[in-house]
């Protein structure tokens, strides 16, 4: 009878936490989207200044003006960054069988790789049942943070994989300027930004929105250093769908 009590207790736990999930999920979205309309005018208003102005604006104004418009367009970003957090993960998990270099191709062409990226793909890619839709999200975030942050005329990815237990652990290494590693949490975090120092700025979220995927999938991320410069994003993703949920 008691056990009956506690499972009634839990499920109705469950529901309103859904619930308040719901309507916070609900508020964010109204609350940036009213966000963003004052935005909108800033940034028409800089214009019409500028037209009003013409050719006697000076170029202190004019340097004034842009960066005006630099700190609208950052706090878009910033607007933007989370919706993009709120809104990862949210759809119904949905199992499909992929092969995984496959997938990596499609999302490298999906970002634009360009010629400046050497890409390879080690030969020991899976073939398994999972949500692929997420999956892809964090590649697509791990190659995008990759290639932005480093600034080497000659680009190198390398992706590489191996069954460990009841996961596949991936690796994504790249030949950039890597993190020290007192900042290997905090990149994880919502927009926070590394000192110029460390040639890493971190003012989106991709980084946080691997994190989140991988864990709500039941995996784990972490940051190792990469022999001869770079850094490596090693994470652990369900083999079997039914883990992933």
């Amino acid at each position: 009878m008691r056990t009956k009590v506690v499972e009634k207790e839990v499920k109705q736990r469950a529901i309103e936490l859904n619930r308040a999930n719901e309507d916070l999920a609900q508020f964010v979205n109204v609350a940036l989207h009213d966000l963003k309309a004052p935005l909108r005018g800033v940034a028409h208003l800089t214009h019409w200044i500028k037209d009003d102005l013409g050719e006697n604006i000076t170029d202190e104004i004019r340097g004034n003006l842009g960066r005006l418009e630099a700190k609208v367009k950052n706090m878009d970003a910033l607007i933007q960054g989370i919706l993009e957090y709120s809104r990862a993960g949210k759809s119904s998990p949905e199992g499909k069988t992929i092969k995984v270099d496959a997938l990596i191709h499609e999302v490298l062409d999906f970002i634009g790789a360009g010629d400046d990226v050497d890409v390879e793909i080690k030969p020991e890619m899976p073939i398994f049942t999972t949500d692929s839709i997420k999956l892809s999200q964090v590649f697509s975030n791990l190659f995008s943070n990759a290639i932005k942050h480093n600034s080497s005329a000659n680009k190198r990815l390398v992706i590489s994989s191996k069954r460990k237990g009841e996961f596949y652990e991936f690796t994504v290494a790249d030949n950039g300027p890597g993190i020290d590693p007192k900042y290997h949490e905090k990149i994880f975090q919502m927009f926070q930004t590394l000192q110029a120092g460390d040639n890493f700025e971190n003012t989106g979220v991709g980084l946080p929105i691997v994190k989140k995927l991988v864990e709500e999938a039941n995996g784990s991320i972490r940051i190792e250093p990469v022999e001869g410069g770079g850094t490596a994003f090693v994470f652990l993703w369900p083999a079997t769908f039914e883990n992933a949920k």
